[in-house]
């Protein structure tokens, strides 16, 4: 078991340090290949190379953050990254007079970078669901909602212990007879304010209706006193796929 707090907060910085690395070594590959193009051997190349790829491992680690995230999400985020970092490259490229680059040395570089971004990336998402599953960068959450919504939620974050999740607990105007999960039920919403301040709480789950506006408004204006991530649930049927999409009539999200 991992003691809280003592790693975690390293591992973004960690994975992005790693992304550097596999920037560097994919070039260290196509200069290997082309041993006779002295550019590739140009310091002036090499820092280039490396502050192009400063937003794309900006844009990773607000990504990142997402510990809910989907395979195809981590494919569709590292496909931009290496997008914009061959956008930069090429515009810094040009601001720095480089010229006698040839284009197939970059085409090699991409065609080596790209699918060695997407592996580690693949890894370092299994390696940091691992390390959850072993007590490690846990986030504290509650639920608001006894409901179905919130029992369902409860069920998904249990599911899997990737998600790195501690719940501690449910709160709600009343607790429901049928409720499944008495003993996480810790109060009304009167009770939300002390709990989160005397258990740390970093994250709340809303899964009650948005109509509520009273309780709407208290939950957010905790969170945003508290600077805690506030996620809201809709209150969806199980019976619709999860694939569904979500738009807009006027300012109506449907």
């Amino acid at each position: 078991m991992f003691t809280r707090g003592k790693y975690g907060r390293y591992l973004l910085r960690l994975m992005a340090v790693v992304d550097f690395m596999v920037v560097n070594a994919a070039m260290l590959c196509v200069m290997l290949l082309n041993p006779g193009i002295s550019d590739l051997h140009s310091r002036l190349v090499w820092l280039l190379l490396n502050v192009a790829y400063i937003p794309g491992a900006s844009y990773l680690a607000g990504a990142q953050n997402d510990r809910f995230v989907q395979m195809d999400a981590v494919m569709r985020t590292t496909l931009i990254a290496v997008g914009s970092h061959l956008l930069f490259f090429l515009t810094l490229l040009y601001l720095m007079d480089v010229e006698s680059l040839p284009s197939a040395v970059i085409v090699e570089f991409y065609a080596i970078f790209l699918p060695a971004l997407v592996a580690w990336r693949i890894l370092a998402r299994f390696l940091l669901k691992q390390y959850r599953r072993h007590g490690g960068n846990l986030r504290r959450v509650v639920i608001i909602g006894c409901g179905g919504t919130a029992r369902r939620l409860y069920d998904e974050l249990m599911s899997d212990t990737g998600y790195g999740v501690e719940l501690q607990g449910f709160f709600d105007i009343y607790c429901p007879p049928d409720f499944n999960k008495k003993e996480l039920y810790r109060g009304t919403l009167a009770d939300l304010e002390d709990f989160v301040k005397t258990h740390k709480t970093e994250e709340i789950f809303y899964a009650i209706s948005g109509e509520n506006v009273e309780a709407l408004q208290l939950t957010v204006g905790l969170c945003d006193a508290r600077m805690m991530k506030f996620y809201y649930v809709p209150r969806i049927s199980v019976y619709m796929s999860r694939a569904f999409s979500q738009g807009s009539v006027g300012t109506v999200p449907v």
